[in-house]
């Protein structure tokens, strides 16, 4: 299945270029670095702070925690593909989990941008 190298959606195939993103499609999506993820303690206590609905969200609301320096465990959920006729798109769902003790601050982030769009 062909992926967008900039949005990461997964198509169906015979699908070339992402209507979302105008880019043409890659056979495979290289792995991402892991020094671009914030390094979780592994005795930090996590609390889930969302499920988002598309990976867009998802990444929005990544960037906001980033820079408000609230590192974030991202679990992605999917994906499924769905689509009608000539278009087709995977959707993917993620958990979004903060540490416990930057919950109320994250929740304060998350409805200031994803609960608004």
């Amino acid at each position: 299945m062909p992926f967008c190298p900039k949005c990461k959606y997964e198509y169906k195939p015979g699908i070339e270029i992402c209507p979302d993103c105008d880019e043409k499609l890659v056979d495979s999506l290289p792995e991402e670095e892991s020094d671009e993820e914030p390094e979780l303690d592994e005795e930090i206590e996590l609390a889930l702070l969302c499920t988002t609905a598309s990976l867009v969200h998802t990444n929005f609301l990544k960037e906001a925690l980033k820079d408000n320096d609230i590192p974030c465990l991202v679990k992605r959920e999917g994906p499924s593909i769905y689509g009608s006729g000539v278009v087709g798109y995977a959707f993917f769902g993620s958990k979004i989990y903060v540490p416990r003790d930057k919950l109320e601050e994250a929740k304060r982030i998350k409805d200031q941008t994803i609960d608004n769009l």
